[in-house]
């Protein structure tokens, strides 16, 4: 795991709460959305983690020959990514957290149950994760801390595999192969 944190301004130079974004990335199966749920846990989030992948609308994803669909590419709306950030910004800035932000094409709320309509803390720690979390500069320079996974490619197409999601013989088996 390599983390590159950004420099922090101090508590005391803010009014509202400082919301400090961490965005964790790499392939699928690492372990992204783990750590991200482990993360929000820890730091008290009063956000669900957010999931690169509540910004991808399959119907938009390229396809392979045989149909399917190729989800290891920068297709996801990164215009929609860097707008949705900046309201969770702005929101966790107010006096009172909301009940309900909903964010991406699956319109999810990603205020976690029972943070509604508190005050939020001083620090707000938000997890962002996806694959491609870090092709889109915009975002990069929205995130405070930047996290990059590493697993071999074969634990993370093993992984895959046990939650269903790739076949022996798809093309994404055969791209792990080749990683």
């Amino acid at each position: 795991m390599v983390v590159f944190p950004r420099q922090l301004q101090p508590a005391s130079s803010r009014s509202s709460p400082r919301v400090v974004f961490i965005g964790i990335a790499r392939p699928s199966g690492v372990g992204k959305s783990t750590l991200a749920g482990k993360m929000a846990i820890k730091f008290k989030s009063p956000c669900l983690p957010v999931s690169l992948d509540w910004f991808t609308c399959p119907r938009r994803m390229p396809q392979y020959p045989n149909g399917d669909r190729n989800w290891e590419t920068p297709e996801g709306n990164f215009t929609r990514v860097t707008k949705s950030l900046r309201r969770l910004l702005a929101l966790c800035r107010e006096p009172l957290l909301p009940e309900q932000q909903d964010l991406g094409f699956r319109i999810l709320n990603v205020v976690r149950p029972g943070y509604g309509g508190t005050i939020p803390a001083s620090i707000i720690y938000v997890v962002v994760e996806g694959f491609l979390l870090f092709h889109s500069v915009a975002v990069c320079w929205m995130l405070d801390t930047r996290i990059w996974l590493g697993a071999s490619p074969t634990s993370c197409m093993a992984r895959r595999r046990r939650r269903g999601k790739i076949r022996s013989g798809s093309n994404q088996y055969r791209a792990f192969e080749t990683m």
